[in-house]
């Protein structure tokens, strides 16, 4: 995604990974897929289904995915899904908050939203559009378990491994606003490896067979 969220193994659960390919070639490939790819790996008693994800593409294969999720539910599996939140509700201030934002991206370089994809990438005639919320990928956000990290531990342990992220007055314009630098050293070691880890990490932990 532009993408950044790559593949895991884990338990009996789907598993939607909101990423994509950042290879040219392979992302032409997957905005004109209008079926999304289940992969299976088995681990004892153990399995995951995993369903890869990308920001933009055709309508049909977003309606796949919520046909997927809903028959994967029907069958017993436990959902797992991708999605950056900024910091679990009532922990930090909202002035923290907006903190770790800027610094989040700054160390990626960018801020891109499902809309910023839509108005980049999205045709007129509404043959490619982008990614739908998660709501409309049949994802229920009360009972389906969310295994991303937030915003605020990503900053974290970026600066724990690498020094403090330190902002000068343009990094702090509104998130709105036009931006774009190159990503910080190393930012793709948190962005990419640490996702990847702690949302396995979760699933494995979580105990779930079904």
């Amino acid at each position: 995604m532009n993408s950044r969220f790559p593949t895991f193994l884990g338990l009996l659960v789907m598993v939607l990974l909101v990423g994509a390919s950042c290879k040219p070639i392979a992302m032409k490939m997957k905005i004109r897929s209008e079926k999304a790819k289940l992969h299976t790996k088995t681990f004892g008693d153990m399995n995951v289904v995993y369903c890869g994800m990308h920001h933009f593409g055709r309508p049909a294969f977003y309606e796949d995915v919520a046909g997927i999720v809903d028959s994967m539910r029907q069958a017993g599996y436990t959902i797992f899904y991708e999605g950056v939140v900024h910091a679990v509700p009532g922990e930090y201030t909202e002035e923290e908050i907006l903190l770790s934002k800027f610094k989040a991206r700054r160390m990626a370089g960018r801020w891109a939203t499902l809309d910023d994809y839509g108005e980049k990438f999205g045709r007129e005639d509404g043959s490619i559009i982008a990614q739908p919320p998660s709501t409309e990928l049949s994802i229920d956000t009360l009972i389906d378990i969310n295994a991303d990290v937030t915003t605020w531990e990503m900053v974290e342990v970026y600066e724990k491994r690498y020094g403090e992220i330190e902002l000068t007055e343009d990094d702090q314009v509104p998130l709105d606003s036009s931006y774009f630098k190159i990503p910080l050293p190393s930012s793709r070691q948190i962005l990419l490896n640490y996702r990847d880890y702690r949302i396995a990490q979760q699933v494995l932990e979580s105990g779930e067979k079904n």
